[in-house]
């Protein structure tokens, strides 16, 4: 018997920029638990700010763990990581990918 592939796993590369210029997070993608959670007013803040902790998967930031960053920083790469998401699933002005 075969085993299963595991599914594939998108990762974003976050444009940031004005202060955080220069620095680089590549996130995971969030699950379809993620979404239905987010999106149905499930989830607290502090679950919001740990589930981004948990999907970063690279940064150059002089921390190990994200959640020891100013929360400004953490609410910038949420809102990076939301745009980065749209723009994945959104196809391009001109139609093409």
């Amino acid at each position: 018997m075969t085993k299963p592939k595991p599914a594939p796993r998108r990762t974003y590369e976050l444009k940031l920029n004005g202060d955080l210029t220069g620095f680089h997070v590549t996130m995971g993608a969030m699950t379809a638990r993620d979404i239905i959670l987010m999106r149905g007013g499930n989830m607290s803040e502090t679950e919001v700010l740990s589930l981004v902790a948990q999907r970063i998967v690279s940064h150059n930031f002089d921390i190990d763990d994200p959640l020891d960053l100013d929360y400004w920083i953490v609410a910038e790469i949420l809102r990076a990581w939301g745009t980065a998401m749209e723009e994945a699933a959104l196809p391009p002005a001109t139609g093409e990918r």
